[in-house]
């Protein structure tokens, strides 16, 4: 009964040492020793080799370097007066070519404002209330505040030179209510002080038409006349008094300087002419009510620049 039992746990545990007379067939073993002459039963085969063991994993890779050369940092922005990209370390970085709060070499006369370098080294715009335009005109107070440009009236009556500013910001010799004219023969007419005889509906000696040119006003286009100089255009032709052409020699109109500027009839000015805004001169620059030259530092393409301040004959190259 035991070697019963053992040769069933043996065959179910599937044990690999096991007598050479016992096989784990259907019946239990005998206990019949067997023949000595009878052969033995065959050697227990041997142990299958163990399998290789695996490979092991590849390392990491190292991080991989941003750039090689300036080139590839393409996104710290273009080269320009303040910093230009560039590769430090195998990083991209924008390196400061000068210091922030230095002003560039290109500003933009009048706007308030003046371009500096700022801490990420790209040129930005600060308010600058030194930066005023000047318009010219007495009777404004020309100032910046906080970017902004403004041209404010001064108050009636501030002086203007030998004349007063009226309420609506011109020069002018009188103001008819306020200020008469110095002379008591003259009389206060549109700003101007005038003949008495101007108003008496008569057409006096030297005038050109009626209370028109001469010691009066002068007279409007298609009024008669004998000279430019009774014209309110400045141009008599053939005895009447001609409207402002861009062609007729003489500053009239809305003209800042000789058949120039003002506007889109007449061509911008040349340098050195007169001029309001901007846009009356060639250069697109108005200093001072004066036409500007073109410059590589006027904030303005102009000459024969390829961008604003660069490009052309005498600029540096544009990026």
């Amino acid at each position: 009964m035991r070697i019963e039992r053992a040769w069933m746990i043996a065959c179910i545990l599937g044990a690999t040492i096991a007598a050479s007379a016992v096989g784990c067939g259907s019946d239990p073993p005998s206990n019949t020793p067997t023949s000595s002459s009878s052969s033995g039963g065959g050697m227990a085969g041997s142990g299958g080799a163990g399998g290789d063991g695996g490979m092991g994993g590849a390392g990491g890779a190292g991080g991989a370097s941003e750039c090689m050369s300036p080139s590839d940092c393409t996104m710290q922005g273009a080269a320009n007066f303040c910093g230009e990209p560039a590769c430090e370390a195998g990083k991209c970085v924008r390196k400061a070519l000068h210091p922030a709060g230095t002003p560039v070499p290109s500003q933009v006369y009048g706007d308030c404002v003046e371009v500096q370098c700022n801490e990420s080294a790209e040129p930005a715009p600060v308010f600058k209330n030194e930066d005023v335009y000047n318009d010219g005109n007495q009777c404004t107070d020309d100032v910046c505040l906080d970017g902004v440009l403004m041209h404010a009236l001064q108050p009636q009556g501030y002086l203007c030179g030998g004349d007063i500013c009226n309420d609506m910001g011109q020069c002018v010799e009188c103001i008819e209510g306020v200020q008469g004219c110095n002379d008591p023969s003259q009389l206060c007419m549109q700003g101007v002080c005038v003949s008495v005889n101007c108003g008496n509906g008569i057409k006096n000696p030297g005038e050109g038409d009626i209370d028109c040119g001469g010691n009066c006003l002068p007279c409007d286009d298609g009024k008669t006349c004998t000279n430019g100089a009774q014209c309110k255009s400045g141009v008599c032709t053939g005895g009447m008094c001609a409207a402002p052409t861009c062609m007729d020699l003489v500053k009239n109109g809305s003209e800042t300087d000789v058949d120039c500027g003002g506007g889109p009839d007449c061509l911008p000015c040349p340098p050195d002419f007169g001029c309001k805004l901007p846009t009356d001169c060639q250069s697109g620059v108005c200093i001072d009510v004066y036409c500007a030259a073109p410059s590589c530092t006027d904030g303005v393409q102009n000459g024969d620049e390829a961008g604003i301040d660069c490009g052309g004959a005498t600029c540096v190259a544009c990026p």
